[in-house]
């Protein structure tokens, strides 16, 4: 996962695949992403700290020049007193301290 600028916004985004792409002479470096959507009250409530995510189901081409760092995220699962585990369709990003 990386953190991308995307519309001059950093978005976090899935990579799916990397390729070239030649527009008339010039060859350009794109990637087949998926941009994930935050939960914006949460972000703001947790003094942007906690960035929890709906799994992206749309794909985007980007170049890799906006590309600005490496991320990971993690499942956001709760776990019952009977250690059953519930899973949301959500992932988490937490800023570094």
């Amino acid at each position: 996962m990386f953190q991308i600028v995307y519309d001059g916004k950093a978005r976090i985004a899935d990579v799916h695949f990397y390729f070239y792409l030649r527009f008339n002479q010039e060859l350009h470096a794109l990637a087949m992403v998926s941009l994930f959507s935050p939960n914006a009250s949460l972000w703001q409530e947790s003094t942007q700290t906690i960035y929890l995510c709906k799994r992206p189901n749309d794909a985007q081409v980007i170049s890799i020049k906006t590309i600005k760092a490496v991320v990971s995220m993690f499942p956001n699962m709760q776990v019952t007193l009977s250690l059953a585990r519930i899973d949301s369709n959500h992932l988490s990003l937490q800023a570094p301290q």
